[in-house]
């Protein structure tokens, strides 16, 4: 928009002062002494002419000093903002943000500001989850621990493009005694706008046995990728079904994506258990955004306001 006026501007002065020189010349060169009707005809163009370069001069300087002193207030209530580009407003609210948080202080580009304009800002052009939601209920059986985790996530896409999103399922899971491999992480239920495609993932998610370079108990990783189209909403529901050792008393979720609303809620079923939740990421110091309830012997925790990736709780159990 700046570039645009001083163009403008310049164009106008030179066109300003060419006219009073083009008047001037064409004055002296022809004269205009006589009294006849041409003579009289011919000087009234050539001042009209030198008027115009005149005016022009002055209304360019009008404007440009009227530019720079103009009160925000006007700039903004007569539509200034409304002329300009998409880079030029990004331009002016990159400079806005400069001056209200680092003033005129010089950064390195790794710093803050850089981190936060155009890293986390540019994770909103992208799919985010407006909501997701997980309901856990925990079953204490024999030696094991049975988990059955309800799923509810409503991804949205700002962008005009089709996008394609991976939902990740994935895990390290130990052995347990007397439960086959397989039986260890099952998917129940996987439902994509209302479009049943169990079967499908059913197929897909084979669990994978590393007991040869593991290092830890948690030698049976499952990591399978579903791709799914995203024109504008998608709203994925799923059940998941996984066995763990009884001596595995934790239970961690967390988004891969800006989320919006985040609600988590874990039932434990077997009253002689004490359960006790946390919250971790980035917003764990948002405290006043944080939604935390106690549900009979379950829990309820989760975020009012956005998360970022990597942002999510932990549930623990223990033997009262």
């Amino acid at each position: 928009m700046i570039k645009r006026i001083t163009t403008a501007s310049f164009i106008c002065v030179v066109m300003g002062i060419a006219s009073i020189f083009i008047a001037s010349y064409f004055e002296r060169v022809i004269g205009t002494g006589g009294q006849n009707h041409a003579d009289f005809l011919l000087s009234s163009m050539l001042n009209s002419f030198r008027g115009i370069g005149f005016a022009l001069i002055t209304t360019t300087l009008i404007n440009v000093f009227k530019l720079k002193f103009e009160s925000t207030e006007n700039l903004v209530k007569y539509g200034y903002l409304d002329r300009l580009t998409r880079e030029e407003i990004l331009e002016i609210k990159e400079k806005l943000d400069r001056k209200l948080y680092f003033r005129d202080n010089q950064h390195e580009k790794d710093n803050v500001f850089n981190f936060f304009v155009k890293g986390v800002s540019s994770l909103l052009n992208e799919c985010y989850y407006k909501k997701y939601e997980a309901r856990i209920e925990c079953l204490i059986n024999g030696n094991h621990i049975k988990k059955i985790i309800h799923k509810r996530m409503v991804i949205i896409n700002p962008s005009k493009k089709l996008a394609f999103e991976k939902i990740v399922f994935e895990a390290s899971m130990q052995k347990v005694n007397g439960i086959d491999n397989n039986s260890l992480y099952k998917v129940s239920r996987f439902m994509v706008n209302k479009k049943d495609r169990t079967k499908y993932i059913q197929k897909k998610i084979k669990p994978f046995d590393n007991s040869d370079k593991c290092t830890d108990e948690y030698c049976i990783v499952i990591n399978t990728i579903c791709k799914i189209p995203i024109k504008y909403c998608c709203v994925i529901d799923m059940t998941i079904e996984t066995i763990v050792p009884k001596n595995d008393l934790y239970f961690t979720n967390c988004v891969t994506k800006p989320c919006k609303e985040y609600n988590i809620i874990f039932i434990m079923e077997d009253k002689s258990y004490k359960l006790s939740g946390f919250s971790f990421g980035y917003m764990e110091n948002q405290k006043y955004n944080l939604v935390q309830r106690k549900l009979g012997n379950g829990l309820e925790l989760g975020y009012s306001d956005w998360i970022l990736p990597g942002d999510g709780v932990v549930f623990a159990i223990t033997p009262k």
